[in-house]
């Protein structure tokens, strides 16, 4: 999966070693188990087929001298082999069944691993209207106790208005709209949808209400039309088409070879990232959630193209509760209310217009993207 990489930066004979060194400890060891089969096996084969010969030897002498039949040598060797076999047999069992074991190590502890958010069945409750609430949210994952992603989160937001999320790499963001999907689960705290805790949902159906647009865009292979129709199999051609203009695809769609038929590889290969952002927006839209997730949306594609999918998206999410992670002040100037995080804390909130005047953190962003210097009025800017 990771050729062009491979290619991009010359690896190709690192990686070939690599392969090679791997192989040559597989083969080393597979040499080593012959070498243990190669001084035994013989000397074990040897004393078992020595039996068969003792038996004919002697039995043989018993036949000629009236001791024994012919007929109680033929079953005795019968015998002596349904013994032999089994025994050689079980042998080789044991020796399958711990290479059998060893293989299948990780295979069993996959499946007896049990998810830490259970996914069971459960009485489906109402519809979910889109009011999302943050008390007193702090997260730390389970493997580092002692430092927080999360501290100490506090926000409102509901059906119709849309909350910008601004801050640094490792700032926290994604983890954030991961527990509104519940993919985690706050360690303090409480994040209400509904007023309600977000545990008290079946996961299933609160997922069914919510669509995320991923930083880490995936298609499946199969046709763009089957991609943008994924969370919504039920979605016509002219539906697919209209999520597809609101996210600016339609017209690169429509120039490739077969349109939306057109197949795309696995992780959609041969698509720009813009272009596998835009189809992901749509697949998005398409499933027309009560809540929606944009987690650096555009990052790929060009200020023009930002504009175009962001006015078109206003006409969609009138009645959606929108969350947008975003670099660019541009994608989330015109929300309803816009967090600033740092290190897992929320250091501003506010609207853009207020934070502006706060001149602090969102302020300093700001006057960096736009080349605005410290001089100029605030009217104007």
């Amino acid at each position: 999966g990771g050729n062009r990489v491979v290619k991009a930066f010359a690896r190709e004979n690192f990686e070939i070693e690599k392969f090679r060194s791997y192989n040559e400890d597989f083969k080393t060891r597979n040499i080593a188990s012959a070498k243990v089969s190669r001084t035994y096996l013989p000397w074990l084969d040897g004393l078992a087929g020595s039996l068969s010969v003792i038996a004919l030897v002697l039995g043989g002498i018993f036949v000629i001298n009236g001791d024994m039949t012919l007929g109680d040598l033929v079953a005795f060797n019968g015998y002596l082999w349904m013994l032999n076999n089994p025994m050689r047999m079980s042998g080789w069992l044991i020796n399958d069944v711990q290479r059998f074991s060893a293989a299948c190590i990780k295979i069993r502890q996959m499946l007896a691993q049990e998810s830490k958010i259970p996914v069971h069945q459960q009485e489906k409750l109402e519809p979910i209207k889109g009011f999302v609430e943050f008390k007193d949210v702090s997260f730390h994952f389970s493997d580092d106790p002692e430092q927080n992603v999360l501290e100490n989160i506090n926000f409102k937001i509901g059906p119709g208005q849309t909350l910008g999320i601004l801050g640094e790499t490792g700032s926290g963001k994604t983890t954030l709209v991961n527990l509104v999907g519940r993919f985690y689960d706050p360690t303090e705290g409480e994040v209400l949808i509904d007023g309600k805790n977000a545990k008290e949902y079946p996961v299933r159906q609160m997922r069914e209400n919510i669509s995320m647009v991923m930083q880490d865009v995936f298609l499946f292979s199969n046709t763009i039309s089957d991609n943008i129709a994924f969370g919504n199999p039920l979605a016509d051609e002219g539906f697919i088409r209209q999520m597809a203009v609101v996210a600016d695809a339609d017209t690169f769609i429509s120039r490739m070879p077969q349109g939306y038929e057109t197949i795309v590889g696995e992780r959609g290969v041969g698509l720009s990232g813009g272009q596998k952002q835009r189809i992901s927006l749509a697949r998005a839209l398409a499933k027309d959630p009560s809540i929606l997730i944009l987690d650096d949306t555009t990052s790929a594609v060009d200020m023009e193209t930002e504009s175009k999918i962001q006015q078109e998206l206003t006409k969609l999410t009138g009645e959606k509760t929108t969350f947008i992670i975003a670099h660019r002040i541009s994608s989330v100037r015109e929300a309803d209310q816009i967090l600033m995080m740092e290190k897992g804390r929320v250091v501003e909130q506010g609207t853009h217009e207020e934070l502006v005047k706060l001149r602090g953190k969102y302020y300093e962003v700001y006057q960096k993207q736009l080349g605005l210097s410290g001089g100029e009025d605030d009217g104007e800017k």
